[in-house]
């Protein structure tokens, strides 16, 4: 950032140092492991893990550990390995997080460990599975479909990251099967989707609206005065995405891009993250944009990523912020949502009954949000900063 400039100093939390090992992974997507997400839930001397999201029970992805074993979205754990998870929480050394102590307690994630968990299904019945770590297939789009056919269609999809490996095949074959439904209504679930590549960004970018709006720039990257003149770029919409920089094995074209797309409703948490973000505020100035859920986690910049020559390390400084068309961004705190839902754990991706999507699908159908929550301001009301996390994750 330019010192000098009228953009808010906030204190960098986006900046980090990791191995070069679990960078790569993070942009590749698959990994060893079990196969699901948790949260922390309950008092604090009841802590227990929720399920929120089952890699493996959609039904454009390949199966799981998790899955294998009958664990769904939802599911309680209330014991690991035969230690409960409140005496993990409670015992653990000062200092600890309670992510580090869980974490711990189930082990190295080699291929072939395994891990028993106990608890309780959405329905409230007991369980106890043993579950043995795994190369787990990462599919980025679990679930896309059309639901609500008629004269003008509404669709859904869910984009769990912007990684590199598979993300544009999964988005090519998913959007295609969309326009060939002629949906004209879409929601994008984003919920738990915390950023990536901006190339991939791009490219969702122009499956939504690049017929509509060919070489319209949706977001501009702006680094300091020093850099500015070798570093600033943009990125533009384009009119047939491609895979051209891919890997031609897990992306294949040409692309079937949505062209009769006229609005398009995002779910959100603050879970949502950096990219996600940034095609949001990208999108806006274009075709009407409403989000459903909670504020977005607030990452108005990104980073370029450099790699320690005397050891395994990467560096992710933060290096630029990024706008839209309109020179719009800014919003360290979260871009507010239209309507206020929570996210409904007890049911599955795609289910219209979820609180989220039944808020979504209310927008769509008669504009009507289901909660009092009808709060972010226009974009006249004053500048905004959008974010992205950056070249690279």
């Amino acid at each position: 950032f330019d010192p000098s400039s009228d953009d808010r100093q906030v204190g960098d939390r986006y900046s980090y140092v990791t191995s070069v090992a679990a960078f790569e992974q993070a942009n590749d997507g698959d990994f060893v492991g079990l196969g699901f997400r948790q949260q922390f839930e309950g008092p604090e001397d009841g802590r227990f893990l929720r399920l929120i999201e089952v890699f493996g029970s959609g039904p454009r992805e390949a199966p799981t550990p998790a899955s294998e074993a009958g664990l769904r979205r939802g599911d309680r754990i209330f014991a690991i390995n035969g230690s409960r998870v409140a005496d993990l929480v409670a015992t653990r050394p000062a200092g600890t997080s309670e992510g580090a102590a869980v974490d711990a307690a189930f082990g190295e994630p080699r291929e072939g460990e395994a891990v028993t968990l106990a608890g309780e299904r959405r329905d409230g019945t007991a369980f106890s599975v043993r579950i043995v770590r795994r190369p787990i297939e990462f599919n980025e789009v679990p679930n896309a479909a059309v639901l609500v056919p008629g004269p003008e269609p509404i669709g859904y999809m869910v984009l769990r990251s912007f990684t590199t490996r598979g993300v544009l095949g999964e988005l090519f074959e998913a959007v295609g099967a969309l326009e060939e439904q002629r949906v004209t209504r879409l929601i994008v679930d984003l919920r738990y989707n915390r950023g990536g590549l901006l190339r991939v960004a791009q490219e969702l970018g122009s499956l939504l609206v690049g017929p509509q709006f060919p070489d319209t720039l949706l977001m501009g990257l702006e680094f300091n005065p020093v850099k500015s003149s070798e570093y600033d770029s943009t990125f533009r919409l384009q009119s047939v995405p491609s895979c051209d920089g891919f890997d031609a094995e897990s992306c294949s074209g040409p692309a079937r891009p949505l062209t009769r797309l006229r609005e398009v409703v995002f779910i959100v948490t603050e879970s949502t993250a950096s990219a996600s973000e940034m095609v949001i505020n990208g999108l806006q100035p274009l075709i009407p944009v409403r989000l459903v859920g909670s504020r977005t986690f607030g990452k108005p910049v990104g980073s370029l990523s450099f790699q320690h020559s005397d050891c395994e390390q990467v560096f992710v400084p933060t290096t630029f912020r990024v706008v839209n068309a309109e020179n719009q961004g800014g919003f360290y705190e979260g871009i507010q949502p239209d309507c206020f839902s929570i996210d409904d754990v007890t049911r599955e991706y795609g289910d219209p009954k979820e609180a989220s999507l039944a808020a979504a699908l209310s927008l769509l159908e008669n504009g009507q949000c289901p909660t009092q929550g009808k709060v972010r301001a226009s974009a006249a009301s004053g500048p905004r900063w959008t974010l992205d996390l950056g070249w690279r994750l």
